[in-house]
């Protein structure tokens, strides 16, 4: 099935955005946060709470993820996929030179795509390439290709259980309805994954 009969180019890039969002609320910038949680709510058509940025969220969110020896809910995937870190990394490889070969260049760390930040920066650059006008189909293949295996046999593998963790160990209102909103952004994308499947 092509991914122009389910997805039109206006709900890819939305998708894209809040992916982007999502990554740079994990590379510590709070507010895109709360813009990723309006976007769900504007995408998903459902009421979601957007509570205000206050005195002390920062430090909940530094606490959670960012200082050492106090990391309730790392956002890594090494930490909750333990027995299977290798095959991770070579899939994070495998898309990243499908994105190089697409012209993409999105990452320039040398990081695996091991942290959250990453992963979800793979997503957001996969989706915003599907959502470009006259994109030759092959690529476009290739690219969806690369989405949908990043996001089953990679993020989909881990990425509830940390979200889990932070909505149950956060201090932080803030925290805990951004990981609530990404969770449901993210269980409608495995749902459309599956749907494609059966179709198919």
């Amino acid at each position: 099935m092509d991914m122009y009969e389910h997805e039109s180019r206006d709900r890819l890039l939305k998708k894209a955005e809040i992916y982007r969002e999502l990554s740079e609320y994990y590379s510590g910038v709070l507010y895109s946060g709360k813009s990723a949680v309006r976007h769900i709510g504007k995408l998903l058509a459902i009421r979601l709470a957007v509570p205000g940025i206050v005195a002390g969220t920062a430090d909940d969110y530094n606490r959670l993820f960012i200082a050492p020896h106090t990391r309730l809910a790392p956002p890594l995937a090494d930490v909750y996929c333990e027995e299977r870190p290798l095959a991770m990394r070579l899939e994070s490889l495998r898309v990243r030179q499908i994105c190089e070969e697409a012209g993409l260049d999105m990452l320039q760390q040398e990081e695996s795509g091991d942290h959250l930040h990453y992963a979800l920066a793979y997503m957001s650059c996969l989706l915003e390439a599907l959502g470009r006008r006259h994109l030759d189909m092959q690529l476009a293949d290739r690219l969806w290709d690369a989405y949908q295996l990043f996001l089953r046999d990679h993020l989909l593998s881990w990425v509830f259980e940390h979200l889990d963790d932070v909505r149950r160990r956060s201090e932080s209102v803030f925290c805990q309805s951004v990981a609530a909103a990404a969770c449901s952004f993210l269980q409608t994308e495995q749902e459309a994954m599956y749907f494609e499947v059966r179709e198919a």
